[in-house]
């Protein structure tokens, strides 16, 4: 049978398990029952004794040093050991002497009569700044001003801290911005630390060249359809040709007929592809025309069109071409009212001075004349969509052949010209009425900003995110900018934005846009919700009457309930505490505890989760 002492009762067992039966005395005790003899009985006691492991730990050794840290000589606890490195005794830890690698650290604690194990290990790695190896990521030596800018992607062996700067200046981001560097030699710096203090860089230098100047060599402005192909040259060579939008390297006007070309030529620097440019020319080709009239239809919406001028071309008796625009057949559909009409225009041959009359018959149909409403002539790129209005609805607004109700910039490029055209049909007649405005997309350079905020908005105090300050929304009424806001999380049209809620963890963003719904600036906010409750308890103190450190005082947020206990080595409570404020002074019953390792046991409610509760431990150092 079992019996531990003092408990009072024996416990049937086959087995002694030390960690079961705890730190303390047992006594174990054998009784023997002959068979045939029940009243027979045979006893045996053994007290055992179970102590505690010593508490073995290294005072000022870490798992990291730079092969150029200073020595450092090592202690442990308890006191009274042997400390050896890679098997040597010796207590001075020397990355210098030891040289880079991994290396033993070894203590053997004083036995003093436990038969429990007494020796702590830990490796050690010593580092040197060579270790770190740092790559660039296909970053190319030179780029070409236009493209815009790009992240530097960096691989660095052996992790660490990395800073990057740009021409002497930290980029956080690591973003190289071609536009805002501007051309010439540029030095990217990337510094890694790792830890233990080995530090390494990679030095590079970035060139930002001017876009290639190119130019067309002896293309002309206009052409004779008779004229023989000839190959395109441009400078400087080796780009690519189109013809209105078709790659071509020969131009032949004999196979074109009358009307204008594009011809674009693309460059592409062959050493370095971000270097690009092109150059445009407008070409015309010119045919012996028929005695013909264009521009004029023969039948006409009234107000589709607001007004018609008449294009004659001429063919004379010596073939050569004549365009005419009469200003006397010119005429504003408005002008008209609806009904039938005769173009009539004597022609002269300027060679032979014969005499023809050109004649043409249109008609006019009755319609409504339309106008847009509110249309303005320009749009920012990144503004709203604008919803299309006209003075009379009901008809279909199109840009580039496609039905649409609104415009929506950021469907265009910047410097584009959009044509948009309103059709309505006359109620009685369905004649339609067109109106077509040409709008023009603008750029509305705006400043982006970021910004990171961790905290718990669950507590005072109360924490709100700007969408700009109030001296900038002043400065933007002042200038006369009436500011609306734009929150990407669904807030309403407000500056300042409170965070109480922790919904909001996440990225949120905010759009500051004019009345024209073009952006001023923008912000992005990375939002970390940390309701997380910490407890911190030092690992050492000293109440030594010098007044440094002389009570163990506790530190955390979120804590409440707490039930906080300390014990000596024995097991024993030597000091309890119920709040964050309370603090030992080193004392049990009023006089100075003994020096030495002691255990902390805490239980405490997590304030930002509702029923939650914590329970740690650890344990502290007291050094007289």
């Amino acid at each position: 049978f079992f019996k531990k002492e003092g408990a009072g009762f024996f416990e049937q067992t086959t087995f002694f398990a030390p960690a079961l039966a705890g730190v303390g005395r047992h006594e174990v005790r054998y009784e023997y029952f002959e068979p045939s003899n029940p009243t027979c009985v045979g006893v045996d006691l053994r007290v055992v004794e179970v102590v505690a492991p010593p508490q073995i730990f290294f005072f000022n050794l870490f798992d990291d040093y730079c092969i150029t840290a200073p020595p450092t000589t090592l202690t442990a606890s308890p006191e009274g050991g042997v400390i050896k490195i890679n098997g040597v005794v010796n207590n001075l830890f020397d990355p210098v002497a030891l040289g880079a690698g991994t290396h033993l650290v070894e203590y053997l604690a004083p036995i003093n009569g436990t038969p429990c194990p007494t020796v702590l290990k830990r490796t050690v790695r010593v580092r040197q700044p060579s270790d770190i190896v740092i790559n660039y990521v296909g970053l190319r030596p030179a780029y070409c001003v236009g493209i815009g800018g790009f992240t530097i992607q960096v691989q660095s062996i052996i992790g660490g801290v990395g800073v990057m700067t740009i021409d002497g200046i930290v980029s956080t981001n690591r973003f190289f911005n071609t536009e805002t560097l501007g051309i010439g030699m540029h030095i990217v710096n990337y510094t890694v630390t790792i830890p233990g203090g080995c530090v390494n860089n990679k030095i590079t230098t970035i060139e930002i060249l001017p876009r290639p100047t190119v130019s067309f060599v002896n293309l002309k402005n206009t052409y004779c359809n008779k004229e023989p192909a000839f190959a395109l040259q441009a400078l400087p060579a080796g780009g690519t040709f189109t013809v209105n939008n078709v790659i071509s390297p020969t131009f032949n006007p004999s196979a074109l007929s009358a009307g204008s070309y594009e011809i674009k030529y693309n460059y592409r620097d062959s050493n370095n592809p971000t270097c690009t440019n092109e150059i445009t020319q407008t070409v015309k080709i010119g045919i012996a025309p028929t005695a013909t009239i264009s521009t004029v239809a023969n039948e006409y919406c009234q107000y589709g069109i607001a007004e018609i001028q008449p294009q004659l071309n001429v063919v004379y008796g010596d073939g050569t071409f004549t365009t005419l625009f009469p200003p006397e057949l010119r005429f504003r559909l408005e002008d008209l009212p609806a009904g039938d009409y005769t173009i009539t225009y004597p022609l002269t041959d300027p060679v032979t001075g014969c005499v023809s009359i050109f004649s043409y018959t249109t008609k006019i149909l009755p319609a409504t004349l339309v106008n847009f409403v509110d249309l303005k002539e320009s749009y920012c790129r990144e503004g709203l969509p604008t919803l299309l209005r006209a003075n009379a609805m009901g008809g279909v607004f199109t840009i580039e052949n496609e039905a649409v109700t609104a415009l929506n910039p950021a469907n265009f490029e910047v410097g584009e010209v959009v044509n948009i055209l309103y059709t309505y049909a006359h109620p009685t007649s369905k004649c339609p009425t067109f109106v077509e405005k040409s709008i023009t997309i603008v750029d509305n350079p705006y400043l982006t900003t970021f910004e990171k905020h961790r905290l718990c908005p669950l507590f005072p105090p109360d924490y709100f995110i700007e969408a700009i300050s109030e001296t900038e929304e002043a400065d933007l009424i002042a200038s006369g900018i009436t500011p609306t806001y734009y929150w990407s999380n669904g807030a309403g049209n407000v500056r300042k934005l409170k965070i109480d809620k922790i919904s909001y963890n996440g990225t949120s963003e905010v759009f500051v846009r004019d009345a024209n719904t073009c952006p001023v600036a923008k912000r992005v906010f990375e939002i970390k919700i940390d309701c997380e409750s910490k407890l911190f308890v030092p690992d050492a103190f000293t109440p030594n009457d010098d007044n440094l450190n002389p009570t163990l005082k506790l530190f955390g947020e979120y804590v409440g309930k707490l039930d906080f206990k300390i014990y000596n080595r024995w097991g024993e409570v030597v000091f309890t505490g119920s709040k964050i404020t309370d603090a030992w002074d080193g004392k049990i019953a009023q006089k100075p505890a003994p020096a030495g390792v002691y255990i902390w046991q805490a239980s405490y409610e997590n304030l930002a989760v509702r029923d939650t509760r914590v329970r740690r431990q650890g344990k502290i150092v007291l050094i007289r």
